[in-house]
């Protein structure tokens, strides 16, 4: 059987942030992990999808079993960087939810990658901004030289 990968959506939380209450939305269980940092997670359970009623009203009562749960847990993690201590969340199922608003750092992905992988290995970056209007924005590498240089080519939706 082959290797098994998780993907994990990991967060960094703005330097002005630092008090868990300022991070994660308030009515979550809370569960401290001894040298690791905190979970929070909200309890899912069965249930039929709102909007098997809402379109369907009871033509489909007893015909299938549809159900969804949204599981949601956030592990806060802080760790010592550069003189100062900076916090982490990892998100897991739907526990990107949990944070407040406006806690993360909105680049931290895109400059982590930027970092990690070869400049002569990229070809495109494709990223999309969720609003009250979509923004997609595709980033090609041309290689003019070293290191290659990247064109932005944005179109709203």
């Amino acid at each position: 059987m082959g290797n098994k990968t998780n993907k994990l959506n990991i967060y960094l939380i703005k330097d002005e942030f630092s008090a868990s209450e300022a991070i994660v939305k308030q009515g979550h269980k809370e569960h401290a992990i001894a040298g690791v940092g905190r979970l929070y997670l909200h309890e899912s359970h069965t249930k039929p999808p709102t909007w098997l009623k809402d379109f369907f009203l009871n033509e489909l009562d007893g015909l299938f079993a549809i159900f969804s749960a949204g599981a949601k847990a956030l592990l806060l993690v802080t760790v010592p960087w550069n003189g100062a201590n900076r916090t982490f969340a990892i998100a897991f199922g739907y526990g990107r939810l949990i944070l407040q608003d406006g806690v993360i750092e909105e680049r931290f992905g895109l400059k982590v990658v930027l970092n990690s992988v070869d400049p002569k290995s990229l070809r495109s970056i494709d990223k999309t901004s969720l609003g009250a209007i979509a923004n997609k924005a595709e980033n090609k590498s041309v290689a003019l030289g070293r290191p290659p240089i990247l064109v932005l080519i944005s179109s709203k939706t």
